[in-house]
């Protein structure tokens, strides 16, 4: 078994799923399981690397140039997940059914089922 605890972790969500998939008291529940755990962690465990902050130039910098159709999208996915501060999910979600360009602006036109719940629905 490798020496992460991610991996150890994922271990014990298969063997939660299998018992309860098989009607059987798990054993992932139990007091003592998840203290060795929580030894396992500390001991092992590191802080993860913060990562510098991407800001608006660090964006516009790692976006790039729209030489093809597919150049243009990927632009515009990542600059439209930066302006919303959309999380990945929240951007594979939007997936936009209408987008009408007039003049310099674009109005998109999210899915409502995309933002039901969400705090950004309707900023588009």
């Amino acid at each position: 078994m490798s020496g992460h605890h991610s991996t150890l972790g994922r271990r014990l969500a298969a063997v939660r799923h299998f018992h309860c998939a098989a009607r059987y008291e798990t054993p992932t529940s139990d007091e003592k399981v998840k203290t060795v755990l929580a030894g396992i962690r500390r001991t092992i465990g590191a802080a993860p690397v913060r990562k510098r902050a991407a800001t608006a130039d660090i964006v516009i910098a790692m976006s790039p140039t729209a030489t093809s159709l597919r150049a243009l999208r990927n632009r515009a996915i990542i600059l439209l997940g930066f302006a919303g501060a959309f999380r990945r999910s929240e951007l594979v979600a939007h997936g936009c059914h209408r987008a009408q360009v007039a003049g310099d602006a674009q109005d998109l036109q999210p899915r409502a089922e995309a933002f039901v719940g969400h705090a950004g629905a309707g900023v588009l």
